[in-house]
């Protein structure tokens, strides 16, 4: 099938390491110290009102810090008001800005760093993902008599995280709390979420154990990170295990990362009964679901056609002040498409433009897919076209509908009109596209193109699966091309492919049309060996063949093998 729904979207954690007001409270700096020069208090109170969010603003006033005098402003001072300055930047997420200042206020020569400044430029560098650079200015803090806090190492920590450079973080975590420096719960959750992020869940989980020996509780959003991880790992009933964990314990309230991405989980693992439940459990227990968690559970219904209570929730969204996304109206598009209902699909779709939410790609290609499973394929080119029109710009997936379709109707020169102007646009063809193109020339007795097709597709890297081989064993041994079709089937293990219930039927129906009953049975006999029992089709095919050849007391015995009665060969 081809992915004409993008992934449900992740739950989006917020920040692990506090934001930059809350990082500057625990660096324990005050900013009651005692101020008297009229500057300082200018400073101070346009950084207060947060006016000071970029390097221009707070170059104005340290332009006028330099041109006074010491006399006027003693150099105490300007210590505490540049600091304001570059904290002011800090805390408006100006991180490079910071850099930028320090260095202009550095270069005086004039004012040395405080212990507390550092701390910021270490942190901003960090951002900047230039850990190496925030962990050279660790020797300037020793230099001076400062020993690095937790706030310095979680920030080095999150930078490590932040380049994928986990052994890194690891390494310094660990230096830590040889130095005596106990990590906190901000710390861990940094460490967790680096971790995670690489697929070390184990380490994970054996840090979220070891938190409580430092006497630093996990809070939820570690516990999310964790979950939202087993989740996409399809480890449901390990994130299940933990989300227990949580509500056994008081100190910690499950929020609605965890919910979410709890649900997200238990839709891909079609458990979608429990699902509901958790999801309905949710308001007993104060946590307002948000948009991801509805996109989540109406996006797993309606993968399993479970339409109706796809759309009560979509409903409900409403009544809780939830607003639908495109990502909600394409899901439902997407499910009514499927099944054919393409009235409902068309209503949702006028609904979504109405509420001022216009289709992307991926909603135009279900609509087009619906109409094309409806049959309906002059309205499905119409609708390819107008993508166009709406600045939209067709992809490979949405050109493969058309091309699928088109072929399933034996319509093969507007299949392949098709896939010359895609090649044209730049868009590479996948095993989708190839596989429904060598499926339609072989069902038109073109073998012998759907063939060069399979060459192409391998030489520009497009690997066929056993779908694509399928289509042309059944289509070589329809041609009577039976050697052909025996060579082809041996290179499917080659290719790492396992030939599966649909090729051996061809093959054995190809074998029992040209009278080679022998090696008919084997392959049965070696079906069965590698675990890919026959079926109706299978014995059906081998029957009929004897039949054919008036051989009735093998077809009997086959029959009988099927477990079907005499009745079947009368």
């Amino acid at each position: 099938m081809i992915p004409l729904i993008r992934k449900v979207i992740s739950n989006r954690h917020p920040p692990l390491l506090p934001p930059p007001h809350l990082f500057l409270l625990l660096s324990n700096r005050s900013y009651g110290s005692k101020i008297s020069h009229p500057l300082e208090i200018e400073v101070f109170n346009e950084c207060k009102s947060g006016k000071i969010r970029k390097l221009d603003d707070a170059l104005v006033y340290f332009d006028k810090l330099v041109a006074m005098n010491n006399d006027e402003l003693p150099s105490k001072i300007s210590k505490s008001t540049t600091f304001r300055l570059l904290s002011s930047l800090y805390k408006s997420e100006s991180y490079s800005d910071v850099i930028t200042l320090y260095r202009k206020i550095n270069g005086l020569g004039k004012f040395q760093p405080c212990f507390f400044t550092l701390n910021i430029l270490i942190n901003c560098c960090c951002r900047l993902k230039k850990a190496d650079h925030g962990f050279s200015l660790i020797g300037g803090m020793l230099k001076r008599g400062y020993d690095p806090n937790i706030v310095t190492f979680t920030s080095l920590i999150n930078g490590f995280c932040l380049q994928g450079k986990i052994q890194s973080a690891v390494d310094l975590f660990d230096k830590m709390i040889e130095r005596g420096v106990q990590p906190n719960t901000i710390t861990c959750g940094v460490m967790i979420t680096g971790l995670c992020r690489v697929g070390e869940l184990d380490r994970a989980l054996e840090l979220l154990r070891n938190m409580d020996e430092w006497n630093c509780g996990a809070n939820s959003i570690s516990y999310s990170v964790i979950i939202e991880n087993l989740c996409k790992k399809g480890l449901v009933d390990e994130a299940m295990s933990l989300y227990s964990k949580m509500m056994n314990d008081s100190k910690i309230v499950p929020n609605v990362f965890v919910y979410t991405s709890l649900i997200n989980g238990l839709c891909g693992a079609d458990r979608l009964s429990e699902a509901i439940r958790l999801f309905d459990s949710m308001s007993r227990r104060g946590v307002n679901a948000n948009s991801y968690t509805y996109n989540s559970l109406i996006h797993g219904l309606c993968n399993s056609d479970r339409l109706n209570e796809a759309v009560r929730f979509f409903n409900s969204m409403s009544v809780r002040g939830v607003s639908a996304d495109l990502y909600t109206y394409s899901s439902l598009i997407n499910g009514f498409c499927r099944s054919g209902l393409w009235k409902k699909a068309i209503r949702y779709f006028d609904k979504m433009v109405g509420s001022g939410i216009f289709p992307d790609v991926v909603t135009y290609t279900s609509m087009m897919r619906g109409l094309c499973l409806t049959g309906m394929l002059e309205e499905a080119h119409r609708l390819f076209d107008s993508m166009a029109d709406k600045g939209l710009e067709q992809n490979v997936y949405s050109f493969t509908v058309l091309i699928n379709a088109y072929c399933k109707r034996s319509r093969l020169d507007e299949a392949i009109q098709l896939l010359k102007k895609m090649q044209k646009k730049g868009f590479e063809p996948n095993q989708v596209t190839y596989s429904a193109l060598i499926d339609g020339l072989c069902k038109a007795g073109d073998v012998t193109t759907a063939q060069s097709m399979l060459i192409e597709m391998q030489t520009y890297g497009v690997s066929p699966d056993i779908v694509t081989y399928n289509a042309l064993v059944k289509g070589l041994c329809i041609a009577g091309n039976i050697e052909e079709a025996r060579q082809l089937f041996s290179e499917i293990p080659n290719k790492g492919l396992v030939a599966d219930v649909v090729t051996y039927n061809a093959m054995i129906k190809g074998m029992c049309k040209q009278g080679i009953f022998t090696e008919a049975e084997k392959l049965i006999i070696e079906m069965k060996n590698k675990g890919c029992l026959p079926d109706a089709t299978t014995y059906g095919t081998i029957v009929k063949g004897y039949l054919e050849s008036n051989n009735v007391t093998k077809a009997a015995e086959f029959t009988k093998e099927m477990g079907g009665t005499s009745d079947y060969i009368s």
